[in-house]
């Protein structure tokens, strides 16, 4: 079994993106909270960060960028700072099938994000932690490409069918295979990212949803965009 059909093993939804720079946080939380699905925040904000990781010509972020139907795109994720030690970091395998999408995601042991952090650190992560065997050659054959944070809000329909996400304050930072000094970095406090997530049941009534939002929907992926502003390739 490819990774890529891993995606039939789990439960897939949609995510519609808008992306923007027109409106402030504010704003956009009027008209969230003003939504006639009566959308309500769900979690504290909280700081996301990402490390990426892809094959050495890159064939993640080319499948993204020339809209591959079947695409993959892997990461580690924490919460809260992005400098020092990481408790709970998170493998996730996001798999794309077209416009539907589902999440693989496994516990990893902890981590530093210091100077020291490279590539051979994070594959003897993968080595003692809970990530199944068939995973680990494909794994350590991928090289670090990017790590960014954001700033998230979550927000739930009273209904519970539809999610949002509010990202701002998009950091990028590329990364080496050895040590890393994270000096080669952008700040956008300027764009704002909006995510509607919602199981593939309920794609029908999804365009009622999104008619209500006085913005469009766009292709975005914070990781394409970070590669392309520190052009690491």
């Amino acid at each position: 079994m490819t990774l890529k059909n891993l995606s039939k093993l789990a439960r897939h939804r949609y995510e519609r993106k808008f992306c923007f720079s027109t409106l402030s946080r504010n704003d956009i939380e009027v008209i969230i909270k003003h939504h006639p699905m009566r959308f309500y925040e769900v979690y504290p904000q909280r700081f996301v960060n990402n490390i990426y990781l892809d094959t050495i010509g890159m064939d993640n972020y080319f499948d993204n960028v020339d809209g591959v139907s079947k695409r993959i795109k892997v990461r580690i994720r924490w919460y809260g700072d992005l400098m020092g030690a990481v408790e709970k970091p998170k493998l996730e395998l996001k798999i794309k099938n077209n416009m539907l999408g589902t999440k693989l995601s496994y516990k990893l042991s902890k981590l530093s994000i210091d100077k020291e952090l490279s590539k051979s650190k994070i594959n003897n992560i993968f080595e003692i932690s809970d990530v199944p065997l068939y995973m680990l050659l494909y794994l350590k054959s991928l090289n670090l490409t990017l790590m960014n944070q954001y700033n998230r809000k979550y927000y739930r329909s009273i209904d519970g069918k539809y999610r949002i996400t509010v990202d701002t304050n998009l950091g990028y930072y590329k990364l080496s295979q050895l040590n890393n000094t994270f000096l080669h970095s952008i700040v956008n406090k300027d764009e704002i990212i909006i995510e509607l997530k919602y199981d593939k049941d309920y794609d029908e009534q999804a365009k009622k949803v999104t008619s209500h939002f006085p913005f469009r929907i766009s292709k975005n992926s914070k990781y394409v965009e970070g590669v392309k502003r520190l052009r690491i390739c």
